[in-house]
């Protein structure tokens, strides 16, 4: 389970790539903060799991 920030930032990251189709998104977030937990629950989303954030996920 995301924490709220990390459920934002999936949400950025999805609108941007799938919405949008525009290219990449750097997560510059501080230490130990989630940015892997944030780049899987993107991957999960890119990889076409039925569950993302524009769908309900967050």
């Amino acid at each position: 389970m995301l924490l709220s920030p990390q459920r934002d930032d999936v949400l950025k990251a999805e609108i941007r790539l799938m919405v949008n189709s525009e290219n990449g998104m750097l997560f510059t977030n501080g230490t130990g903060t989630g940015k892997t937990f944030v780049g899987l629950g993107v991957a999960r989303c890119c990889h076409g799991s039925t569950a993302c954030c524009t769908d309900g996920f967050a």
